[in-house]
């Protein structure tokens, strides 16, 4: 696996894809996921051996008191290995974050 915070072209339609893979991220475009992705302060993604992407999760924060963290999601495939645990790791032990007293995880139910 490689953790990977910035995101090529391909891989943004990769991030696309998974949106389409929640009930809550289906009806929204590639342009609109870019520009998500581009106006979240940390992303984070995982890929697998042949680097597809198979995780995802984005952090808005002030750096300081407060990270909300948004989609977390891990590809149907993947499900069930602790992925989703190792993202919300990642973005708790991520250096940009390690001032933050407060993290947040917004859900949608």
């Amino acid at each position: 696996m490689t953790i990977i915070s910035s995101f090529s072209s391909d891989q943004m339609k990769q991030v696309h894809q998974l949106y389409k893979e929640v009930w809550w991220g289906k009806e929204r475009s590639l342009e609109d996921t870019i520009n998500c992705v581009q106006g979240s302060q940390i992303c984070i993604g995982i890929l697998d051996d042949n680097d597809h992407l198979i995780g995802f999760t984005r952090v808005i924060s002030d750096f300081i008191y407060k990270a909300i963290i948004f989609d977390v999601i891990v590809s149907k495939a993947h499900r069930g290995n602790g992925l989703g645990q190792k993202l919300m790791n990642l973005v708790k032990g991520h250096k940009e974050l390690r001032k933050v007293k407060h993290f947040e995880l917004y859900l949608l139910t």
